[in-house]
């Protein structure tokens, strides 16, 4: 699995996350959903996409590292063991801040700097329903 999404993590970090990163990719374009949070989630999928990517890297580098641990001996093999549980620490805490950057729009420093003003998906979805049909 890891070597599986290792070309879609290269990818994401080096074109899909600086277009989005300085706003220049294009919107994604759907369907309008039936149920009631769909332009909210679109715009906090778009808002957390470059979180998402940096997980995936985290995820990479501790299978590597894990990979390293097993093949090498000693104290090198005992270096490569705290990486991977520092990357894998890494990866879970970025787990756990991923929701709120979708939802909230927060911590500011891992959304994008054009997005950072904005509501986030529950306000936008609040709001939407607290509006007056047009």
């Amino acid at each position: 699995m890891r070597h599986a999404t290792a070309p879609m993590v290269g990818v994401g970090l080096f074109i899909v996350v600086p277009k989005i990163w300085r706003m220049k990719a294009d919107q994604p374009r759907r369907k309008p959903r039936k149920w009631s949070l769909g332009q909210a989630l679109d715009t906090g999928y778009v808002r957390s996409l470059p979180l998402n990517f940096v997980q995936l890297l985290f995820l990479e580098l501790a299978g590597i590292a894990g990979f390293f641990e097993k093949l090498l001996f000693g104290a090198a093999g005992d270096v490569a063991g705290l990486f991977t549980i520092v990357l894998g620490c890494t990866f879970i805490a970025s787990l756990l801040v991923w929701p709120s950057v979708w939802l909230f729009n927060r911590p500011k420093i891992v959304v994008p700097p054009a997005l950072r003003d904005e509501r986030g998906a529950l306000e936008l979805w609040w709001h939407s329903r607290r509006a007056p049909p047009h």
